[in-house]
């Protein structure tokens, strides 16, 4: 359950990413920049072991 929310957390934050950047909307980009930058640290330490 844990991985399928980081996983979706990872598409979201893409998504935003996205209609941020074309939008012109820093603050949608940042925050879907940090959701992604969250997910992806989250899936490495799972991958090492930690989480």
């Amino acid at each position: 359950m844990m991985l399928f929310t980081v996983l979706l957390s990872l598409l979201i934050g893409i998504v935003l990413v996205h209609l941020g950047l074309k939008g012109r909307q820093r603050w949608v980009a940042f925050w879907g920049a940090t959701l992604v930058l969250a997910a992806l640290v989250y899936l490495v330490a799972m991958w090492l072991g930690y989480a």
